[in-house]
Protein backbone atom coordinates (compact mmCIF):
# COMPACT_ATOMS: atom_id res chain seq x y z
CA UNK A 1 0.00 0.00 0.00
CA UNK A 2 2.77 2.71 1.14
CA UNK A 3 4.14 1.69 -2.39
CA UNK A 4 1.44 2.28 -4.35
CA UNK A 5 0.29 5.81 -2.47
CA UNK A 6 3.94 6.89 -3.65
CA UNK A 7 3.08 6.44 -6.74
CA UNK A 8 -0.31 7.63 -7.34
CA UNK A 9 1.53 10.56 -5.66
CA UNK A 10 4.50 10.38 -8.47
CA UNK A 11 1.34 10.01 -11.20
CA UNK A 12 -0.05 13.45 -9.79
CA UNK A 13 2.82 15.53 -9.61
CA UNK A 14 3.73 14.54 -13.01
CA UNK A 15 0.35 15.13 -14.56
CA UNK A 16 0.49 18.41 -12.13
CA UNK A 17 3.65 19.56 -13.58
CA UNK A 18 2.78 18.34 -17.29
CA UNK A 19 -0.28 20.29 -17.52
CA UNK A 20 1.78 23.51 -16.52
CA UNK A 21 4.18 23.03 -19.05
CA UNK A 22 1.55 22.18 -21.78
CA UNK A 23 0.30 25.52 -20.78
CA UNK A 24 3.16 27.17 -20.80
CA UNK A 25 3.71 26.09 -24.49
CA UNK A 26 0.15 26.57 -25.49
CA UNK A 27 0.39 30.25 -24.32
CA UNK A 28 3.95 30.92 -25.67
CA UNK A 29 2.83 32.89 -28.57
CA UNK A 30 0.51 35.20 -26.42
CA UNK A 31 3.78 35.75 -23.95
CA UNK A 32 5.94 36.81 -26.54
CA UNK A 33 2.77 39.13 -28.05
CA UNK A 34 1.99 40.34 -23.92
CA UNK A 35 3.44 44.27 -23.32
CA UNK A 36 4.81 44.16 -19.76
CA UNK A 37 4.28 47.46 -17.61
CA UNK A 38 7.13 46.81 -16.02
CA UNK A 39 7.60 49.18 -12.73
CA UNK A 40 10.85 48.78 -11.22
CA UNK A 41 10.09 50.59 -7.74
CA UNK A 42 7.48 47.68 -6.94
CA UNK A 43 10.51 44.79 -8.36
CA UNK A 44 12.58 46.75 -6.12
CA UNK A 45 10.02 46.41 -2.99
CA UNK A 46 8.98 43.16 -3.45
CA UNK A 47 13.52 42.08 -3.16
CA UNK A 48 13.43 44.41 -0.31
CA UNK A 49 10.42 42.27 1.43
CA UNK A 50 12.39 39.04 0.44
CA UNK A 51 15.35 40.07 2.78
CA UNK A 52 13.56 41.40 5.27
CA UNK A 53 11.43 38.57 5.85
CA UNK A 54 14.75 36.31 6.67
CA UNK A 55 14.20 36.62 10.37
CA UNK A 56 10.76 35.53 10.46
CA UNK A 57 11.09 32.50 8.65
CA UNK A 58 14.05 31.01 11.35
CA UNK A 59 11.70 32.73 14.40
CA UNK A 60 8.98 30.35 15.07
CA UNK A 61 11.86 27.11 14.97
CA UNK A 62 13.75 29.57 17.16
CA UNK A 63 11.23 30.25 19.78
CA UNK A 64 10.06 26.32 20.24
CA UNK A 65 13.52 25.05 20.61
CA UNK A 66 14.34 28.00 23.19
CA UNK A 67 11.12 27.24 25.06
CA UNK A 68 11.87 23.76 25.56
CA UNK A 69 15.04 24.84 27.49
CA UNK A 70 17.89 24.99 24.62
CA UNK A 71 19.36 28.58 24.58
CA UNK A 72 20.25 28.26 21.44
CA UNK A 73 22.14 31.89 20.03
CA UNK A 74 19.84 34.03 17.55
CA UNK A 75 22.36 34.32 14.80
CA UNK A 76 23.61 30.48 15.31
CA UNK A 77 20.25 29.14 14.59
CA UNK A 78 19.87 31.83 11.50
CA UNK A 79 23.22 30.08 9.95
CA UNK A 80 22.00 25.90 10.58
CA UNK A 81 18.72 27.06 9.53
CA UNK A 82 19.38 28.97 6.27
CA UNK A 83 22.45 26.46 5.68
CA UNK A 84 20.08 23.38 6.41
CA UNK A 85 17.33 24.71 4.61
CA UNK A 86 19.64 24.20 1.03
CA UNK A 87 18.58 20.80 1.15
CA UNK A 88 15.02 21.82 0.37
CA UNK A 89 16.01 21.75 -3.38
CA UNK A 90 16.84 17.75 -3.60
CA UNK A 91 14.34 15.69 -4.29
CA UNK A 92 11.66 15.09 -1.13
CA UNK A 93 11.60 18.29 0.11
CA UNK A 94 12.16 17.52 3.59
CA UNK A 95 15.64 16.41 3.66
CA UNK A 96 16.38 19.79 5.25
CA UNK A 97 15.14 18.03 8.66
CA UNK A 98 18.49 15.39 8.32
CA UNK A 99 21.07 18.76 7.83
CA UNK A 100 19.23 20.85 10.34
CA UNK A 101 19.48 17.86 12.97
CA UNK A 102 23.09 17.19 12.07
CA UNK A 103 23.98 21.03 12.53
CA UNK A 104 21.46 21.39 15.63
CA UNK A 105 23.69 18.63 17.39
CA UNK A 106 26.89 20.46 17.01
CA UNK A 107 25.06 23.45 18.94
CA UNK A 108 24.36 20.80 21.59
CA UNK A 109 21.16 19.94 21.11
CA UNK A 110 19.82 15.96 20.83
CA UNK A 111 18.52 15.03 17.24
CA UNK A 112 15.17 13.72 19.02
CA UNK A 113 14.63 17.64 20.21
CA UNK A 114 15.60 19.03 16.45
CA UNK A 115 12.97 16.72 14.95
CA UNK A 116 10.64 17.29 17.27
CA UNK A 117 10.79 20.96 17.45
CA UNK A 118 10.39 20.78 13.53
CA UNK A 119 7.39 18.69 13.79
CA UNK A 120 6.17 21.49 16.13
CA UNK A 121 6.98 24.49 13.60
CA UNK A 122 6.00 22.72 10.41
CA UNK A 123 2.01 22.34 12.16
CA UNK A 124 2.09 25.71 13.01
CA UNK A 125 3.43 26.74 9.79
CA UNK A 126 1.34 24.95 7.74
CA UNK A 127 -1.47 25.83 9.57
CA UNK A 128 -0.73 29.44 9.28
CA UNK A 129 -0.82 29.05 5.89
CA UNK A 130 -4.05 27.58 5.68
CA UNK A 131 -5.10 30.51 7.99
CA UNK A 132 -3.91 33.36 5.77
CA UNK A 133 -5.16 31.25 2.10
CA UNK A 134 -8.89 31.48 3.64
CA UNK A 135 -8.86 34.87 4.65
CA UNK A 136 -7.02 36.57 2.20
CA UNK A 137 -9.05 34.41 -1.21
CA UNK A 138 -11.61 35.22 1.17
CA UNK A 139 -11.03 38.92 -0.06
CA UNK A 140 -11.49 37.81 -3.92
CA UNK A 141 -14.36 39.84 -5.48
CA UNK A 142 -16.32 36.48 -7.19
CA UNK A 143 -17.50 34.73 -4.26
CA UNK A 144 -21.30 35.17 -3.00
CA UNK A 145 -21.04 36.65 0.90
CA UNK A 146 -22.27 32.99 2.44
CA UNK A 147 -18.87 31.46 1.17
CA UNK A 148 -17.20 34.56 2.04
CA UNK A 149 -18.20 34.34 5.58
CA UNK A 150 -17.60 30.37 5.70
CA UNK A 151 -14.16 31.30 4.19
CA UNK A 152 -13.35 33.88 7.13
CA UNK A 153 -15.09 31.93 9.56
CA UNK A 154 -12.37 29.34 9.29
CA UNK A 155 -9.26 31.46 8.98
CA UNK A 156 -10.52 33.09 12.22
CA UNK A 157 -11.33 29.21 13.66
CA UNK A 158 -7.52 28.26 12.58
CA UNK A 159 -5.18 30.41 15.23
CA UNK A 160 -7.37 29.06 17.34
CA UNK A 161 -6.88 25.80 16.85
CA UNK A 162 -3.36 25.76 16.33
CA UNK A 163 -2.65 27.23 19.44
CA UNK A 164 -5.09 24.70 21.07
CA UNK A 165 -2.72 21.66 19.43
CA UNK A 166 0.26 23.74 20.62
CA UNK A 167 0.24 25.51 23.69
CA UNK A 168 -2.50 24.28 26.07
CA UNK A 169 -3.21 20.57 27.90
CA UNK A 170 -5.42 19.88 25.53
CA UNK A 171 -2.56 19.53 23.13
CA UNK A 172 -1.50 16.55 25.08
CA UNK A 173 -3.27 14.17 23.88
CA UNK A 174 -3.33 15.54 20.22
CA UNK A 175 0.64 15.36 20.40
CA UNK A 176 0.49 11.94 21.54
CA UNK A 177 -1.48 10.27 19.31
CA UNK A 178 0.32 11.91 16.34
CA UNK A 179 3.37 10.33 17.53
CA UNK A 180 1.88 7.41 18.39
CA UNK A 181 0.82 7.37 14.20
CA UNK A 182 4.17 8.46 13.23
CA UNK A 183 5.63 5.72 15.42
CA UNK A 184 7.71 8.02 17.54
CA UNK A 185 8.12 8.44 21.30
CA UNK A 186 6.21 11.50 22.80
CA UNK A 187 7.08 14.99 22.63
CA UNK A 188 10.03 15.74 25.20
CA UNK A 189 7.63 19.05 26.02
CA UNK A 190 4.80 21.33 25.90
CA UNK A 191 5.12 25.17 24.69
CA UNK A 192 3.39 27.86 27.05
CA UNK A 193 0.66 29.87 25.46
CA UNK A 194 3.09 32.54 25.53
CA UNK A 195 5.55 30.68 23.03
CA UNK A 196 2.98 29.10 21.52
CA UNK A 197 1.32 32.50 20.75
CA UNK A 198 4.79 34.13 19.53
CA UNK A 199 5.66 31.18 17.09
CA UNK A 200 2.34 31.39 15.27
CA UNK A 201 2.57 35.15 15.45
CA UNK A 202 6.26 34.54 13.45
CA UNK A 203 4.43 31.97 11.02
CA UNK A 204 1.75 34.61 10.28
CA UNK A 205 4.20 37.96 9.75
CA UNK A 206 6.43 35.24 7.77
CA UNK A 207 3.42 34.34 5.21
CA UNK A 208 1.82 37.96 5.47
CA UNK A 209 5.69 38.72 4.19
CA UNK A 210 6.02 35.88 1.66
CA UNK A 211 2.18 36.98 0.08
CA UNK A 212 3.88 40.55 -0.31
CA UNK A 213 6.84 39.38 -2.61
CA UNK A 214 4.11 37.82 -5.13
CA UNK A 215 1.87 41.04 -4.97
CA UNK A 216 4.81 43.13 -5.54
CA UNK A 217 6.23 41.12 -8.35
CA UNK A 218 2.83 41.30 -9.80
CA UNK A 219 2.72 44.69 -9.59
CA UNK A 220 6.16 45.16 -11.24
CA UNK A 221 5.13 43.40 -14.20
CA UNK A 222 1.76 45.10 -14.67
CA UNK A 223 2.40 48.96 -13.58
CA UNK A 224 1.32 48.78 -10.14
CA UNK A 225 -2.39 46.68 -10.89
CA UNK A 226 -3.81 44.70 -7.80
CA UNK A 227 -2.43 46.25 -5.11
CA UNK A 228 -5.77 46.86 -4.11
CA UNK A 229 -6.44 43.08 -3.70
CA UNK A 230 -3.23 42.67 -1.69
CA UNK A 231 -5.06 40.25 0.62
CA UNK A 232 -6.78 38.23 -2.31
CA UNK A 233 -3.04 37.73 -3.83
CA UNK A 234 -1.27 36.66 -0.13
CA UNK A 235 -3.98 34.36 0.35
CA UNK A 236 -3.67 33.13 -3.37
CA UNK A 237 0.09 32.82 -3.00
CA UNK A 238 0.12 30.81 0.68
CA UNK A 239 -2.75 28.52 -1.19
CA UNK A 240 -0.19 27.89 -4.28
CA UNK A 241 2.82 27.00 -1.36
CA UNK A 242 0.10 24.47 0.57
CA UNK A 243 -0.85 22.96 -2.56
CA UNK A 244 2.74 22.31 -3.76
CA UNK A 245 3.66 20.88 -0.41
CA UNK A 246 1.88 17.95 -1.25
CA UNK A 247 3.80 16.65 -4.22
CA UNK A 248 7.27 15.72 -2.21
CA UNK A 249 9.28 14.46 -5.23
CA UNK A 250 9.11 17.58 -6.74
CA UNK A 251 12.27 20.27 -4.75
CA UNK A 252 10.60 23.13 -3.15
CA UNK A 253 7.27 22.28 -5.10
CA UNK A 254 9.12 23.66 -8.36
CA UNK A 255 6.51 24.43 -11.55
CA UNK A 256 4.22 23.06 -9.48
CA UNK A 257 3.78 25.84 -7.05
CA UNK A 258 3.69 28.26 -10.13
CA UNK A 259 1.29 26.45 -11.85
CA UNK A 260 -1.14 26.92 -8.80
CA UNK A 261 -0.44 30.35 -8.40
CA UNK A 262 -1.04 31.03 -11.92
CA UNK A 263 -4.30 28.99 -12.26
CA UNK A 264 -5.67 30.84 -9.25
CA UNK A 265 -4.62 34.50 -10.35
CA UNK A 266 -6.03 34.41 -13.71
CA UNK A 267 -9.49 32.59 -11.88
CA UNK A 268 -10.31 35.18 -8.87
CA UNK A 269 -8.27 37.77 -9.77
CA UNK A 270 -8.64 37.63 -14.04
CA UNK A 271 -4.58 38.21 -14.36
CA UNK A 272 -3.59 38.17 -17.70
CA UNK A 273 -1.99 34.80 -18.21
CA UNK A 274 1.47 36.10 -19.47
CA UNK A 275 1.74 38.45 -15.92
CA UNK A 276 0.54 35.99 -13.88
CA UNK A 277 3.58 33.32 -15.02
CA UNK A 278 5.82 36.45 -14.76
CA UNK A 279 4.37 36.70 -11.09
CA UNK A 280 4.85 33.26 -10.25
CA UNK A 281 8.83 33.14 -11.79
CA UNK A 282 9.90 36.35 -10.40
CA UNK A 283 8.34 35.83 -7.20
CA UNK A 284 10.50 32.35 -7.26
CA UNK A 285 13.67 33.97 -8.49
CA UNK A 286 13.42 36.72 -5.78
CA UNK A 287 12.85 34.22 -2.55
CA UNK A 288 15.34 32.01 -3.51
CA UNK A 289 17.79 34.95 -4.12
CA UNK A 290 17.26 36.56 -0.56
CA UNK A 291 17.41 32.65 1.05
CA UNK A 292 21.08 32.28 -1.17
CA UNK A 293 21.96 35.69 0.61
CA UNK A 294 20.71 34.75 3.75
CA UNK A 295 22.78 31.75 4.03
CA UNK A 296 25.70 34.14 3.10
CA UNK A 297 25.21 36.26 5.66
CA UNK A 298 24.95 33.63 8.31
CA UNK A 299 28.81 32.89 7.12
CA UNK A 300 30.03 36.07 8.38
CA UNK A 301 28.29 35.92 11.77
Amino acid sequence: MPSLNRTLKLLIGLLVVGAFVFALYTQAGELSKHTFDVAPLYLAASGLLALLRGPFVVYPWWRIVRSWGYPLPWWRAVRLYFHSGLARYLPGQYWYVVGRAYLAEREGIPKSITAASTLVETVLVTGSAAGVALLGIATAPRWNASLRVLLISLGILLPVALLAATGSHVSTRFWDWLMHRLGRAHLPSRLTWGDASRALLGCYANWVLYGLIALFALAGVSGGDYLAHAPAVIGIFAASVLGAAVVLFVPQGLVIREGILVYLLNTLLAVPIPEAIATAALTRLIATAAEGLWALIALRV
